[in-house]
């Protein structure tokens, strides 16, 4: 009877911690898809704006603006990468593929069409904000 008993024990035990694993696995999963997500409109800010600071403008109709203060850099339009929620190409005016983005979470990391700069970027609004520059 008392050995019943153990066994009793040891498996309540062991199924309260698998139930315990598995919520942890949902619970992760469930950041991650948080982390990940494709709401992209918005002002990114490159970290230190006060040294030569680049900003980067999402607006809803689907068109970007990448500058500096009192300068427009390069402005266009972006599109969603095939089925990669969080995942956009960033087309020049004139149609040329000039980068592209990943959006993870409240951050952004893009990378111009030579692939070799890499830019890492806040954002700062879920609003167009352009300082010292323009709208066009």
């Amino acid at each position: 009877m008392k050995k019943k008993r153990i066994k009793i024990a040891v498996l309540l035990v062991a199924a309260a911690l698998l139930l315990a694993i598995i919520g942890y696995l949902f619970y992760q999963l469930h950041e991650r898809d948080m982390r990940l997500t494709d709401h992209i409109p918005g002002t990114y800010q490159t970290e230190h704006p006060e040294i030569n600071g680049r900003y980067l403008v999402f607006k809803d109709d689907g068109h970007f603006l990448f500058y500096r203060q009192f300068a427009i850099l390069t402005k266009g339009t972006y599109k969603r990468e095939g089925k990669h929620a969080h995942v956009y190409i960033l087309f020049s005016s004139d149609g040329k593929k000039w980068g592209r983005v990943v959006l993870y979470g409240e951050k952004i990391y893009l990378t111009k069409k030579d692939g070799f700069r890499l830019f890492e970027m806040n954002k700062m609004s879920d609003e167009s904000m352009y300082i010292n520059v323009q709208e066009e």
